[in-house]
């Protein structure tokens, strides 16, 4: 009887004693917890069902997307608002932890709000308090490298306006951004203490990849996406060669393919979603109420964030990416050119041994807006590429790059691609001028 009535005690209090942990959702631009679903009610239930340990909370944070003086960064004080306010009146223990499962945007606000807290920032978050309770990171189709689409949202104010996107946040998510710039900065380890940080949150990384549905790129049959934002573009992982060293006229002087170096920063998981909810295709966060009931839900990446959240083994990724992109960055000298044409007449050419370059890769589909420096001008192209699906692995890709004057000298690099995959090739061009 006394042993009963012990067991009887420990089940009642075993709620109190577990350990908590705080579960934060981060909408995307111009959007709400709706974004979510029913993930505060579904996930909350099963992840608290799944766990005898630790109890679960979820708590949805929005923001004032659509407002054209707000930008990402001031949406990351909103959060500091917001969780310092959540904490108030919530003692955190030796072992309670919190997460955040961000969409879109959201990953984007998510690691400025880190990023600021770490460097002390007034206006942000005691990071002693995020290093000792951050227990995970889940992003959710982020455009770390940036997204094509939203050009025509910031060319038409009422498109804005009815799509509820403010102008600081669109440009901040554009392919060439000074943001994009600092999240690239930030996964390279430009500040090698707060990359080891994120490291040590062992992030999540989904990527959606929308099948039977238009993507919106301007080149689209090349690169794959979730309808928003291309697969190359959320991955926060990617390869990166940087070279601008002296070289000289001559057949030998090519940059050889051990100077690219890849950079892991999470695990990514490929998923067959699109970025909201459209027609057939679920939304990459959007998870249905019908999801309650675990076998009765189909939703694709539910059980990615269940097991990660509960430090289980992730289930088996059955979602594969097929398209890659590669980015050149050319940095010229002035007194190289002769005119400030926004598109000097450059000869760039791919070749491969194990792919035929010019079925696989388009053409350039995008330009950056020419970046002024002191000496010199920096020109940025995007090409994307698509493997066939019985050749989805690592490749090594030859570039040549020609002009844009007869005094230029030729440039030529092998470099690595791979499915899935971001490529940046930053490079120096140099003229006989130049020496």
């Amino acid at each position: 009887m006394k042993v009963l009535i012990t067991l009887l005690i420990l089940s009642c209090i075993s709620p109190v004693l577990a350990s908590k942990h705080h579960v934060f959702l981060i909408h995307g631009i111009g959007d709400s917890e709706k974004a979510f679903g029913a993930a505060n009610i579904v996930l909350n239930n099963l992840l608290n069902e799944s766990s005898e340990e630790t109890q679960f909370f979820l708590e949805s944070f929005e923001y004032q997307t659509g407002n054209d003086d707000l930008n990402t960064v001031d949406f990351a004080k909103s959060f500091t608002k917001f969780f310092k306010e959540y904490f108030k009146e919530k003692t955190m223990l030796a072992d309670d932890k919190f997460s955040i499962l961000a969409h879109s945007q959201g990953g984007l606000v998510t690691m400025n709000w880190l990023y600021h807290s770490f460097k002390g920032d007034a206006e942000f978050t005691d990071f002693n308090f995020i290093r000792k309770h951050m227990k995970t990171f889940i992003s959710a189709a982020t455009p770390y490298g940036g997204t094509e689409i939203i050009t025509l949202a910031l060319l038409f104010r009422r498109l804005r306006q009815y799509l509820q996107f403010g102008k600081k946040e669109l440009d901040d998510m554009y392919f060439p951004s000074a943001m994009i710039s600092k999240m690239k900065g930030m996964l390279l380890g430009n500040d090698p203490e707060f990359l080891k940080f994120l490291h040590s949150l062992n992030i999540l990384n989904i990527v959606g990849v929308a099948h039977r549905l238009p993507p919106l790129s301007s080149s689209a049959a090349n690169l794959q996406d979730d309808t928003t934002v291309p697969v190359s573009s959320a991955n926060m992982n990617f390869y990166y060669l940087k070279n601008h060293k002296r070289y000289f006229p001559g057949l030998g002087e090519k940059i050889p393919v051990s100077e690219t170096k890849f950079y892991k920063n999470a695990t990514v998981v490929p998923v067959n979603a699109a970025h909201i909810s459209v027609l057939f295709v679920p939304g990459i966060v959007k998870i249905p109420l019908e999801c309650k009931i675990l076998s009765e839900c189909d939703h694709p990446a539910i059980n990615f964030y269940l097991n990660h959240l509960l430090s289980k083994p992730l289930p088996k990724v059955e979602e594969v990416t097929r398209s890659f992109v590669v980015k050149l960055k050319l940095e010229v000298s002035k007194k190289s050119l002769s005119y400030s044409n926004r598109d000097p007449a450059l000869n760039v050419t791919f070749d491969s041994k194990t792919f035929n370059a010019s079925k696989v890769f388009g053409k350039k589909f995008f330009l950056d807006d020419i970046k002024e420096k002191e000496s010199s001008r920096v020109y940025e192209y995007y090409y994307a590429g698509k493997l066939s699906e019985d050749n989805l692995k690592e490749h090594i890709v030859n570039i040549v790059i020609k002009g844009p004057t007869p005094f230029h000298i030729r440039r030529e690099a092998d470099f690595k691609i791979s499915p899935g995959y971001q490529t940046t090739l930053d490079l120096k061009l140099m003229s006989i001028g130049d020496y």
